[in-house]
């Protein structure tokens, strides 16, 4: 499942957890199948019902979120199952395992030849330093601008 299938997913939770918010806090009443929806949703992580099959996940056995509730971890899987299947987030982006890498292990090669996470990964190296880098090369490579 690519990151927004993972996100639709999440949103039918938000959505179920107004349900069960309106229904405790406030008064309101649901038909029984929303209610039946609810129990289900606290007893598993994700999961799908189709026509005739629901498809049904074990929960996480990691669940790392930052504080506005997005799956994050900065330095490894935001989500781990016990199977091994690992979700990889910064700040609710889902991202390619090499975004969390440790910092120690983040070059200035690796920032420029994995371009869709530049941002996350030069955060990661220092902006200064990836400055620095980038200078220093125009300089090697004759492209400095005369200076």
């Amino acid at each position: 499942m690519d990151g927004s299938g993972i996100q639709n997913v999440l949103n039918q939770f938000r959505q179920l957890a107004r349900l069960e918010f309106l229904a405790k806090e406030c008064g309101e009443s649901f038909p029984a199948g929303y209610m039946t929806l609810l129990d289900v949703a606290r007893q598993v992580n994700l999961w799908w019902a189709l026509d005739k099959v629901a498809v049904l996940c074990e929960q996480p056995t990691d669940l790392l979120r930052n504080q506005a509730g997005q799956l994050h971890n900065s330095e490894g899987p935001a989500m781990v199952y016990q199977n091994g299947w690992r979700v990889y987030s910064v700040n609710g982006e889902m991202v390619d395992p090499v975004a969390v890498l440790p910092r120690e292990q983040i070059t200035f090669e690796l920032i420029e030849t994995h371009r869709p996470f530049k941002k996350i990964l030069v955060e990661r190296y220092g902006k200064a330093r990836y400055r620095v880098e980038v200078a220093e090369r125009r300089r090697a490579d004759g492209r400095d601008g005369g200076r």
